[in-house]
């Protein structure tokens, strides 16, 4: 009584069916056990349910393991492997992360992110330095400290506007350009 219950409720598969291979009876009970979503592994195939399998329905051939397997993963039922730790999988295009197609072409991009980085730092340093001027109330070093704030924003500010013009300078020097 106890089997029949255990059975009716799911919790056993059917008893061997007269006329259908052990091995098929196997693949019927791992498609019902292990369907998309369930957590079925390969591993949980090979040394759990297989076994199960010979137990309830008798020796299965040397191939019915890959049988079993191969239906479940048809089926949708199989978990992909997992990847090893540190292992990162990726199947798409790999991009360059470096659009440059030779060395000048890598400086010229460089610069050109440094000055619109600096297109929008230095406004905000010479609204700071302003502040700092507001706010010295006749403090000779608050004063200094915000007038060498505005120096050298500017300084720095001409260096990048003038990193261009010294890249061509210097080709031209080297016979390149």
């Amino acid at each position: 009584q106890v089997i029949e219950a255990v059975r009716d409720a799911g919790g056993l598969m059917p008893p061997p069916v007269p006329g259908i291979t052990p091995v098929q009876q196997c693949i019927d009970s791992a498609k019902e056990s292990c369907t998309p979503g369930s957590k079925c592994s390969e591993e949980y195939l090979k040394d759990t349910f297989i076994p199960w399998c010979e137990g309830v329905y008798g020796n299965l051939s040397a191939s019915a393991e890959d049988q079993v397997i191969e239906a479940v993963r048809d089926a949708g039922g199989l978990m992909p492997p997992p990847v090893p730790a540190g292992k990162k999988t990726y199947t798409g295009k790999l991009e360059p992360p470096i659009k440059a197609k030779s060395f000048e072409e890598l400086i010229n991009g460089i610069i050109g992110f440094i000055f619109w980085i600096s297109v929008a730092v230095v406004p905000i340093l010479i609204i700071v330095a302003g502040i700092m001027l507001m706010t010295a109330g006749g403090d000779v070093t608050k004063i200094g400290k915000a007038k060498n704030l505005i120096l050298y924003t500017v300084i720095g500010f001409a260096v990048i506007l003038l990193a261009k013009g010294l890249i061509a300078a210097l080709k031209s020097v080297l016979g390149s350009g």
